[in-house]
């Protein structure tokens, strides 16, 4: 059906429900007819009523009625054999709201048990649509269907749709679909190595790090931790494949995301808008995907992110204001939010509350709006197109104030990054000195001390761990020992042993390391006190035969592999044109009849 066809429906069945007329039962309805019967009187009205010809109204009846009889044989069915009967739309690559509307994307059923897993839903859809069913990945209800559960336990119900997309056909593109998959394992694993790291390893990935609406970085338990930077990894790379118009793989990765996401706690949720975004996107690829199946799931999920954003930005955007000096930016996704909640709106037959949210998000529109030309000029100084659409939308089209505000902006970030890097390095420093013997960290500052005075950087660290960040006792220690001072061999070992290990201990490591007795202390100090000897030549064979790839490669690797499609602008996700916005508010508009 075409859109126009869609709105005479919706208005016929809207009609029928508030006369209570039910076309399955008589005298539509008879044992021995096999199309329904009628009533001149009602074809008439209802053709006056819509507009539409009589003999179109009667097509519609139609098809409504045997509808409802299809579903009444369905439920029939299912309650004497216990097969439920699920709703199929397919979507293709193509299926997407861009695409002509001419071709709706194909629905279909099936009957299966409930008490069957994912997978035997997944190969009965696979032989109804004749594709493999590893080229298919089903959502439902807002989730992955997964294939190692049975259907009930995922909540399935009789006459629930299930969005099926169909992800490969060609045998490229069965290998583009297994790099997919690749993709999201590797994805998933990188996300979880980077996130098991200690807090100051991760300084360096600042996708891995969240802070609150006032830049302030939350410290959160290693758990939680881990799956909010999961769930911010795969929100991201989701980000990345709705930018590229390719819905179904984003709506895969934003489901898995809040999957992540929902491990955390709603406090957590709530001082963060990173889960009002997820939502947020997520309802818009249900729009884009045409799945009016997950009007439920889209209208939660939008009151979800609503919620949050308030909770965030404030009710009317006066934290954003009182950070940033404007709310344009952040406006914008109110306005996405506004036009979503009127689509569901729309299709839930709540028509004014519609008509009242798109009059709205046509206003917003307007407000928002940012003249091209002046794109065009601030690029040409050097600029990003992101950040010149903001920097405008910010200072209300004013190119002077745009040009110092992106100015300013940059600043600011270079100097965050100055104090996140020195940070960085003041912690690694911290860890490397370690702590003393009653447990508390070694002063960086007495360690710079006793280095300005002479004393190797080694040396003042032993010396201030076993003098507990005593300095005038670390100095005296250094100053009797005159440690690594000296060749003789045994007094090298009288001088480890002045630092408090045992005998055996510091021989080992002066064994270890030839000799080299600054060498030697940082090996008992790493390995607290206990040296690992092993055989020089079991060592080269493993190494020769063995290559290991060290943490700070794999730690570099994961970070790389993440940042492809790590936006580097942080405010990227405010960077809307709102350009598909307006197409689908002028459609929308043109649906419900509204004069703007």
């Amino acid at each position: 059906m075409d859109s126009a066809e869609n709105k005479w429906t919706d208005k016929i069945r809207e009609k029928l429900n508030k006369e209570k007329i039910k076309l399955w039962l008589p005298p539509y309805t008879t044992k021995d007819s096999t199309f329904g019967n009628y009533p001149e009187g009602l074809v008439n009205n209802l053709s006056q009523e819509c507009g539409i010809p009589p003999e179109l109204v009667s097509s519609v009846l139609e098809r409504l009625r045997s509808h409802a009889l299809d579903k009444l044989a369905a439920r029939n069915k299912f309650q004497q054999t216990g097969l439920a009967t699920l709703r199929v739309k397919v979507i293709g690559e193509n299926d997407q709201m861009g695409a002509s509307k001419e071709h709706q994307s194909p629905c279909t059923t099936v009957e299966i048990g409930l008490c069957e897993k994912g997978q035997s839903l997944k190969d009965k859809i696979g032989q109804s649509l004749q594709v493999s069913s590893s080229c298919l990945k089903l959502i439902t209800s807002g989730h992955v269907i997964q294939d190692d559960q049975n259907l009930q336990h995922q909540g399935i119900k009789h006459s629930d749709l299930v969005m099926a997309l169909v992800l490969s056909v060609t045998q490229k593109e069965v290998m583009e679909k297994e790099d997919q998959e690749l993709k999201l394992q590797r994805t998933r694993e990188d996300a979880e190595f980077l996130s098991s790291l200690d807090i100051d390893d991760q300084a360096s990935n600042q996708y891995l790090q969240v802070a609150d609406q006032n830049g302030k970085v939350l410290q959160l338990p290693q758990q939680e931790r881990k799956a909010l930077s999961l769930a911010m990894t795969l929100h991201e790379k989701g980000r990345a494949a709705m930018k590229r118009k390719n819905y179904g793989e984003a709506l895969v990765f934003f489901l898995e995301a809040d999957t992540e996401f929902r491990k955390c706690t709603s406090q957590l949720l709530q001082s963060v808008d990173n889960y009002a975004l997820l939502c947020l996107d997520i309802t818009w690829c249900y729009l884009n995907l045409e799945s009016i199946a997950h009007l439920p799931d889209a209208e939660n999920r939008l009151k979800t992110s609503e919620e949050c954003f308030r909770q965030s930005y404030g009710s009317n955007l006066e934290r954003v204001k009182a950070l940033k000096g404007s709310s344009g930016n952040e406006s914008s996704l109110f306005t996405r939010l506004h036009l979503l909640q009127g689509i569901v709106a729309y299709y839930q037959n709540r028509k004014e509350e519609a008509k009242f949210l798109l009059k709205r998000v046509s206003c917003e529109l307007s407000s928002l709006k940012v003249d091209d030309n002046k794109i065009s000029e601030v690029t040409a100084l050097g600029f990003s197109r992101a950040e010149a659409r903001l920097g405008l939308r910010c200072c209300h089209g004013n190119m002077e104030r745009t040009v110092q505000h992106i100015i300013t902006k940059r600043e600011e970030r270079e100097q965050i990054r100055k104090r996140e890097d020195e940070e960085r390095k003041r912690k690694k420093k911290q860890k490397t000195l370690g702590k003393t013997l009653s447990g508390d960290w070694v002063s960086i500052d007495f360690c710079n001390t006793l280095v300005s005075m002479g004393f190797s950087s080694v040396a003042a660290k032993a010396s201030l761990q076993q003098s507990n960040n005593n300095l005038s006792k670390a100095i005296e220690i250094l100053q009797e020992s005159d440690l690594l001072q000296c060749d003789d061999p045994d007094e090298k070992v009288a001088q480890v042993l002045s630092l408090g290990y045992e005998e055996n201990e510091a021989r080992k490591a002066l064994k270890k390391h030839h000799g080299n007795l600054q060498n030697a202390i940082e090996d008992l100090i790493n390995s607290s006190g206990k040296v690992e000897m092993a055989d020089s030549e079991e060592m080269a064979k493993e190494e020769e035969h063995s290559p290991r790839t060290s943490g700070h490669e794999l730690h570099r690797q994961a970070a790389n592999r993440l940042a492809d499609d790590i936006p580097e602008f942080e405010e990227d996700y405010l960077d809307l044109s709102l350009e598909e916005e307006a197409e689908f508010l002028k459609k929308y508009i043109t649906l419900l009849e509204i004069d703007v």
